[in-house]
């Protein structure tokens, strides 16, 4: 981990209790070469998380170390090219053994500078070598946090949040009886979760759309422990029938997992555990009107909607 925090955050909130090296161009190529000396098993899993400062130009995504513009060698010494990186860590004659999955996420800004003329003719800071290319069968998905030509939000990284809670069960999926992320599950959850989270917290910017580059090949991310929460909503059919109902949601063997009642919020709201359940409206005091229902639902990510239909059938209807 490589760290180079502002002045305003070195005396603001206490972070980690550990000792890190500075993002620094020296700092980050041995990193770098660490890393990848560390991922020659082709069973491997990789990670990058990139956070800063960075632009787009001739295509290439830079990405600005600590000591960027400090006056010493070229313009863009101090910068390396993420294309450099991703490309270096392919498959080669001298490394066959290269990890076969890698993920690479970018929350950098994406615009072009206005000095973009003078600009395309730096070169960086190059990561690694050009090696003799051989067949590249990886899963190197790369998610970047905005579109090309397109800012990042900066007063906070949104998108690490976004990518927290989608890693934690919001992107989740069942594979084989266990709970995981993949990667196009992650792809098709990231800009759902970030939509909520500028709505919610950066109302007035405007919205950023995660785009993914790469090969994408539905590699699993990460499992989670468990089932992960949903956010759940109960209505009952015709809506005037809730406040003669009770919502009662059962697991495995009847059990009562949570119930609701004619004094809670409609739409009856609530996160459970994804699984499968037994939702009853249970409608009390008796009404001519509605009759008690139940049905058995599958509740699973992102969100799931549920409507039980309590009004009594006429007679002689189907």
């Amino acid at each position: 981990m490589l760290i180079s925090p502002s002045e305003g955050e070195i005396t603001g909130e206490p972070g980690p209790d550990m000792a890190v090296d500075r993002c620094t161009l020296e700092n980050f190529l041995r990193a770098a070469a660490d890393w990848r000396a560390d991922a020659l098993h082709s069973e491997s899993m990789t990670w990058l998380y990139l956070v800063g400062l960075g632009f787009e130009v001739s295509g290439e995504q830079v990405f600005l170390l600590e000591d960027f513009g400090d006056g010493v060698g070229a313009l863009l010494r101090n910068a390396i090219s993420v294309n450099n990186l991703v490309n270096g860590m392919a498959p080669s004659r001298e490394r066959r053994g290269t990890a076969r999955t890698q993920w690479y996420f970018l929350d950098l800004r994406r615009a072009r500078p206005h000095e973009i003329n003078e600009l395309q003719w730096q070169n960086t800071t190059a990561t690694f070598d050009a090696d003799l290319p051989r067949i590249d069968d990886r899963e190197a998905a790369i998610f970047y946090a905005t579109e090309p030509g397109h800012e990042a939000y900066s007063r906070t990284s949104l998108f690490s949040d976004a990518l927290l809670e989608c890693l934690e069960g919001e992107a989740a999926v069942l594979f084989e009886d266990r709970w995981c992320v993949t990667s196009t599950s992650l792809a098709r959850a990231l800009n759902r979760v970030l939509e909520r989270k500028f709505k919610e917290l950066a109302p007035d910017f405007a919205q950023q759309n995660v785009t993914v580059a790469g090969s994408i090949r539905n590699g699993i991310i990460c499992y989670l422990e468990g089932p992960p929460l949903v956010d759940t909503s109960v209505e009952v059919d015709p809506p005037e029938a809730a406040e003669f109902s009770q919502i009662e949601v059962r697991s495995d063997f009847d059990k009562l997992v949570l119930a609701f009642g004619q004094a809670d919020p409609y739409p009856f709201r609530a996160r459970l555990m994804a699984g499968i359940y037994e939702v009853r409206a249970v409608v009390a005091p008796t009404d001519l009107r509605y009759s008690s229902a139940a049905r058995l639902v599958i509740i699973a990510p992102p969100h799931a909607s549920l409507k039980i239909n309590v009004a009594q059938k006429a007679a002689g209807s189907g």
